[in-house]
């Protein structure tokens, strides 16, 4: 994994830069782009993805629990994404 990305949560929702991390974030995850997609889809479980060696979590694991109740579910044929380049 080349890449790193600074993900920011601003009005539900989510923003990613691609290597704009910042050292000072409270929390880091380390996953391939495929399994954080897979996680934030409910298609696999963090805690999955733990026990298979796929993801590692460097500062305080708490402060991801809230992390699903930042976003809405939707049905999944709702056009809710604009694909837009990375800057």
């Amino acid at each position: 994994m080349t890449d790193q990305f600074r993900l920011e949560i601003r009005n539900s929702v989510l923003h990613g830069f691609r290597n704009l991390a910042k050292k000072e974030a409270p929390i880091e995850l380390v996953l391939s782009s495929i399994n954080f997609k897979r996680m934030m889809s409910g298609l696999i479980t963090a805690a999955e993805l733990i026990e298979s060696d796929d993801m590692k979590i460097i500062g305080d694991a708490e402060k991801l629990l809230l992390l699903p109740t930042y976003f809405d579910s939707f049905q999944r044929r709702f056009p809710l994404v604009i694909p837009q380049p990375f800057e």
